[in-house]
């Protein structure tokens, strides 16, 4: 699903803000309790870094109900707030931000902080962290969280190993709902062809995408704490957002070939913020190895035709052998990954099926490498985790060239 660029928009701005410098929006989707808190964190944490600046709070409310907007006005801030919301059944994220981005750039802002309403843990450094990059020559920035592995198993096993390998900047979070961005990069986003645009949980994904390719100063920073999406989500809500992230990487592979093709090896991206004596949150995640196995093995049942076609035939025969092995020799290996993800991606654009039986017939393949992966994690320490994913993602670099051939 895509959006076109929004050309209304309804408003609130009590205190007649025209002009600010720095922006801080929040989208949100009717979360009242959650705005609140929020909106003072936010609040409090430009009293404190940025006094000198002429800041905004934005809420960006995917409804266009009069509660969301009562209850971000009533928040006692000393910054000025604007609230934006869409008309009445035209939801979705990808709308929220454009919008935002254009109400900032009316605003003659430099720069624009986007972090999700939602968040229950945020510290008033995540908005230092993410903006004081804004004002040092940075078109982007990115997000690195302290997070336990299997809260972003998306992230870690597709979008950015993907991303990475493509487009050759290690960018940790690509999938963050928490970042940063010039008045410049906002207005290439805007000027977008519509159509190509997400809705979707995927517009985070490729917000990151087209800061990588478009050349502008990129960075990191750190924020401690759990990223918004966790994986306590019911599996549905999981699987919409691994569903429309996939969608969003192989419609991008498929446009931005020309950028891709020749990119080999990738290269670091700087880090901000980063204190050595913080230590990666360990919250435990709960995720079911067995049901996840379990229902790798059921996609045989729904989706063996559609493999058949897509996989090359020695990928297939890898699959069918380890689908009935026991829950403790279980192993879906990185190469075995990277390779079925490229398979997949070249029968997305070549319509060797249709191009959402492709995308659902992944599912029950990203379920057996959670399975594994989840599995793993358990016995690994947050370093050892980092190395694990970074050897992954060593295997879809090296492995690149199969890509390009198929391609």
């Amino acid at each position: 699903m895509s959006i076109p660029i929004p050309s209304d928009r309804m408003e609130e701005n009590p205190c007649n803000v025209q002009r600010a410098e720095l922006v801080v929006g929040m989208p949100s989707l009717q979360e009242p309790s959650a705005v609140l808190s929020t909106t003072l964190r936010v609040d409090e944490a430009l009293r404190r870094f940025f006094p000198d600046r002429n800041c905004v709070i934005v809420c960006c409310d995917a409804s266009s109900s009069s509660r969301g907007r009562e209850d971000f006005s009533r928040v006692p801030t000393e910054t000025p707030k604007i609230s934006l919301s869409t008309p009445e059944g035209v939801p979705g994220k990808g709308r929220d931000l454009l919008h935002l981005f254009a109400r900032a750039s009316e605003l003659g802002a430099r720069g624009i902080v986007v972090v999700d309403a939602n968040l229950e843990r945020m510290s008033d450094k995540w908005i230092r962290n993410l903006a004081e990059p804004l004002f040092s020559g940075y078109d982007f920035v990115s997000p690195v969280y302290s997070a336990h592995p299997c809260q972003w198993t998306v992230s870690n096993n597709i979008v950015y190993p993907l991303t990475r390998c493509l487009y050759g900047k290690r960018v940790r979070e690509p999938m963050g709902g928490d970042f940063a961005v010039s008045a410049g990069l906002a207005g290439v986003l805007l000027n977008e062809p519509p159509e190509t645009i997400p809705a979707g949980p995927g517009i985070n994904t490729w917000i990151t995408t087209q800061a990588i390719i478009s050349g502008r100063p990129l960075c990191q920073s750190f924020l401690e704490g759990p990223p918004s999406l966790d994986a306590g989500s019911p599996l549905d809500d999981a699987l919409e957002a691994f569903l429309d992230n996939c969608r969003v990487l192989f419609n991008l592979l498929e446009r931005c070939h020309g950028l891709w093709k020749d990119v080999r090896w990738s290269k670091p991206t700087p880090v901000f913020g980063l204190d050595e004596e913080e230590s990666p949150g360990s919250e435990e995640i709960q995720i079911c190895p067995e049901t996840y196995r379990e229902e790798f093995g059921k996609g045989f049942v729904r989706f063996d035709k559609a493999w058949r076609q897509i996989l090359h035939q020695d990928l297939y025969l890898k699959i069918w052998e380890i689908k009935d092995l026991s829950l403790e020799t279980f192993e879906f290996p990185h190469l075995l990954w990277a390779l079925i993800l490229y398979d997949f991606a070249v029968a997305h654009r070549s319509g060797t099926v249709d191009p959402e039986t492709c995308l659902a017939s992944l599912i029950p393949l990203y379920l057996g490498r959670i399975s594994s992966y989840a599995r793993e994690m358990a016995r690994m320490t947050p370093r050892e985790v980092e190395v694990y994913v970074e050897d992954q993602c060593r295997i879809f670099e090296e492995t690149k060239p199969h890509l390009k051939r198929l391609w």
